[in-house]
Parts: C-alpha cells; structure tokens; sequence
C-alpha cells in the first residue's frame, strides 16, 4: 500500500477520531520527548493492514478503541508489551461475545471497586457503569443525529448493557 493509499484509509477511517480516542495513552514527559507518538502509532497500525480491506482495518480500529477505552490498552503497556505485540495479538480478532464478556467483567470489577472502597450507593452500586452508560448513550446519539460511524459508541454501550445487567443480577442475589 503506498503512502497515497494509506492516506485515503486513514482520510476514510478519520485519522482525527482514531488519535484522540485510541492512542497508546502517553505522559506529558514522554509526550514533549517525542510528540509525534499518536501519529507513529497510527501509521504502525496502517503498516499492520497492508493488504487488507478497509473493512478488516476499521475492525482492528475499533478493537483498538474498545481497548483503549476499557484501559486494557494502559493495563498491556503497563506490562511493557510493545505496540507491535499488541497488534499481532489482536489483528485477527473481532469484536465478539468472548470479547465484551471480558470488558463487561472489566467494569464489574471497576463497580465492585469503588464499593468496596466505601463509594457504594446502599452498598450494591458505586454508579460507574451507569455513569459511563450515560456517557456511551449520549456519545451513541450524537454520532447518529451527526451521520458519524455508529460502531464504537454502539459497541461501548453493549458492553455497559452486560455489565449492568450482571450487577444488576448479583444485587438482587
């Protein structure tokens, strides 16, 4: 793919909205040391999706989002592995049941945290999950009434879905 190609993927994909929710989460420090990370970051992942479909390349995308989001992205660098080993690892995956099962457990845990910390409304719920629910219904509305890719703020909020719903379960248990 040459570099004209790999500009009509990211112009498609909206390079913008890939750098402010999914970069590899930097420090101030690290970030005035070399404030070109987004952009290497972004352009590691274009290379990774050499031969691929655009389909295939917003699918990583929103993996990575997901990802980045849930703060499994941090988590992983945390644990020093390299953007290459994060990209090898999940290139071929989809976003699946498996896949929001485990952020959903994410969430829970986040939930089960915070009540334990004492920040628990009547000792069954901190509000996390409804809060950040507030937040993906919000963000899944705007993108709609703005014709932007549904995708992301869709999957965020099916993700919230379950993990509400099993606390939901657990509380009335």
């Amino acid at each position: 793919m040459d570099s004209t190609a790999l500009r009509c993927v990211a112009n498609n994909y909206s390079c913008n909205a890939w750098l402010q929710n999914c970069t590899v989460e930097v420090d101030a420090e690290s970030e005035s040391a070399n404030p070109m990370a987004g952009v290497q970051a972004f352009r590691s992942v274009l290379e990774s999706q050499r031969g691929r479909t655009v389909l295939q390349f917003e699918e990583l995308m929103t993996v990575l989002r997901l990802l980045h989001w849930n703060g499994s992205l941090k988590a992983m660098r945390e644990r020093q592995c390299t953007r290459q080993e994060v990209l090898e690892h999940y290139s071929h995956r989809a976003v699946d049941d498996d896949m929001r099962s485990q952020m959903a457990l994410d969430w829970i845990a986040r939930e089960e945290e915070n009540i334990a910390q004492g920040r628990g409304r009547h000792g069954r719920t901190s509000g996390v999950i409804a809060a950040e629910m507030a937040r993906a219904e919000a963000e899944l509305t705007s993108a709609r009434l703005n014709g932007r890719e549904l995708r992301f703020p869709k999957e965020k909020r099916d993700i919230l879905l379950l993990a509400l719903s099993q606390v939901s379960t657990n509380s009335v248990a």
